[in-house]
């Protein structure tokens, strides 16, 4: 899908080499691609160009995420959602760093200031796998609950919302 793009992005980067939109274009392309390794050298040549730009930073932020360095990635979402604090999918992967690191507690914290904003799947499914965690099903399965009447038909919400009952010794529930 973007192979003519990047080769026509790439022979446009060699006559504009510091060009940040060419830089994160190639990036997303590569990102796209899983080639992380590429994604991050474009990435973090326009960190270095311009080091509060937003495409740069959620970039670099996204592509550790694929490659699983969630220590890197929550770095620069950190940076990323202190340009835009209000953006609930910076928030909710905020959020996800931090559980993958096993700080539950910050996970929480950021799990909810992307709720406040507005329902969000994600930083829910985090919420109750944070509290399952914890062995408080309770409270993960109201989060279900909770996510019930927006997630009809969505089959991963049923796949999580079973696994978690599972995981809590909740198997009546979980067979329902």
């Amino acid at each position: 899908e973007y192979g003519n793009a990047e080769k026509h992005l790439r022979a446009i980067w060699v006559e504009d080499p510091t060009n940040i939109r060419l830089l994160t274009a190639l990036g997303k392309i590569y990102k796209a691609w899983k080639q992380y390794e590429k994604a991050t050298k474009y990435f973090l040549i326009g960190e270095l160009l311009e080091p509060n730009n937003s495409f740069a930073l959620y970039g670099l932020a996204d592509t550790y995420r694929g490659m699983g360095d969630y220590k890197n990635a929550l770095k620069y979402w950190l940076r990323f959602q202190a340009l835009e604090p209000r953006n609930k999918v910076a928030l909710t992967r905020i959020g996800d760093c931090y559980a993958r690191l096993g700080d539950f507690e910050r996970g929480l914290a950021f799990y909810r200031k992307a709720l406040e904003i507005g329902y969000d799947f994600y930083a829910s499914l985090g919420s109750a796998k944070i509290h399952a965690a914890y062995n408080n099903a309770a409270q993960a399965v109201e989060v279900f609950e909770q996510m019930a009447a927006s997630e009809r038909g969505n089959s991963r919400y049923y796949y999580e919302y079973i696994r978690v009952c599972q995981q809590c010794g909740e198997q009546q529930r979980a067979a329902q």
